[in-house]
């Protein structure tokens, strides 16, 4: 079987609705992004972080990152979103 969103959500036993209230997003939000359907960029990383704590396994392996520049780009928001929520806290 082919590891994907959907395999991962279908093994943990979860409807795509139960994972999409869990991260804040619509079901056909959620589909999209089981589907592959969205743009670079299109899934907030927040998003990215419940799914990762949810499953308990880094997603963004999941995620349709092609380039070494969208890698680049993904990580840098990473670090952003981190530095913010630590001055914040």
């Amino acid at each position: 079987m082919e590891l994907t969103l959907r395999s991962v959500r279908v093994c943990h036993g979860y409807t795509v609705e139960e994972v999409a209230e869990h991260c804040g997003v619509t079901a056909e939000e959620m589909e999209g992004y089981e589907k592959g359907t969205y743009e670079n960029g299109d899934i907030l990383i927040g998003t990215i972080r419940r799914l990762r704590a949810l499953y308990g396994i880094p997603v963004d392996l999941f995620l349709h990152i092609e380039t070494e520049a969208e890698l680049i780009e993904y990580n840098r928001l990473l670090a952003a979103e981190e530095r913010a929520k630590k001055a914040t806290a």
